[in-house]
């Protein structure tokens, strides 16, 4: 990815402004161990006590690697509660970058954010309805079909 990926603007632009890269080989100790690296690219979102939240293995396209990253801030954000922040991610993910591999899962963390935040579970009934409409051969259909016996 360092030759393709990294240098385009876009992913070196928001790198550089909304996370904090580290490189790592399968020979960095001690964090190539403390992470499972054993094979590279590979690529980490890590909160700031060092819990992973998301990862990717192997080359990332530039046009999908920042949606991906949108994706890990948001189930970092997520993961602390910070469900208005997470959103906030998730929408600019969906906005900028409907059609990327992480848009599925985005439209399903948007939909339990917002019954997070509101306790309405119509969110995730609606989360469902527009998986199945926008992506209708995503896995993440399924992981939403309970949510279609909800009132």
């Amino acid at each position: 990815m360092g030759a393709v990926t990294y240098p385009t603007h876009a992913v070196a632009d928001f790198l550089n402004s909304e996370m904090v890269p580290l490189k790592l080989t399968p020979n960095s100790e001690p964090q190539a161990s403390t992470f499972w690296v054993r094979w590279t690219p590979a690529l980490f979102i890590l909160d700031p006590q060092g819990n992973h939240h998301h990862g990717m293995i192997g080359f990332v396209p530039p046009a999908e690697l920042v949606p991906h990253l949108l994706l890990g801030q948001a189930l970092a954000r997520f993961a602390h509660h910070r469900f208005d922040d997470a959103l906030a991610s998730l929408e600019r993910l969906l906005a900028g970058h409907a059609q990327s591999y992480a848009a599925p899962q985005a439209v399903y963390y948007r939909a339990i954010c917002r019954y997070r935040a509101s306790k309405d579970p119509s969110h995730l009934k609606v989360g469902h309805q527009i998986l199945a409409e926008q992506y209708p051969a995503s896995e993440w259909v399924g992981r939403t079909q309970p949510y279609t016996l909800l009132p």
